[in-house]
C-alpha cells in the first residue's frame, strides 16, 4: 500500500493487536478463573479468540460513567459509548463486578 492510503488490518491481526491490548493492561491471570484480571477489572475470555472482549468492572455504571467524563473533559477522548450494568444473577456479579463494555476493534 502506498503512503496515500492506509494499510487495513486483516482478521488475524486486529485479533492479535487486541490480545496484545489485554495483556498490556492487566498483566497476570487469574489462574482460579483463567481470565485476566486487575483490582478493578478483567478481560473474557483471557486471550481474545476473535476482534471483541469482554471488560468486567468493579465501579458502578454511574461511576464509570463519572471516570469517562473526566478523562473526556482532561484528554479529549471518550474511552467508551456503551456500559450495562450486571444482573445479580450474572456469575461477574458474583466475583464483585458491576459493569461491562464489550471492546470491538475494527469489522470482523
Amino acid at each position: 500500500t502506498s503512503d496515500r492510503f492506509p494499510k487495513y488490518l486483516t482478521f488475524t491481526e486486529k485479533k492479535l493487536k487486541l490480545a496484545g491490548i489485554v495483556e498490556a493492561l492487566v498483566g497476570d491471570i487469574d489462574q482460579k478463573e483463567k481470565r485476566y484480571a486487575t483490582k478493578i477489572a478483567c478481560f473474557e475470555p483471557k486471550i481474545p479468540q476473535v476482534n471483541m472482549v469482554h471488560l468486567y468492572l468493579r465501579p458502578t455504571v454511574d461511576d464509570c460513567n463519572r471516570a469517562r467524563n473526566i478523562i473526556e473533559k482532561r484528554r479529549g477522548v471518550c474511552v467508551f459509548h456503551r456500559i450495562r450494568s450486571l444482573d445479580r444473577l450474572d456469575s461477574a456479579y458474583r466475583e464483585g463486578y458491576r459493569s461491562m463494555i464489550e471492546i470491538t476493534m475494527g469489522q470482523a
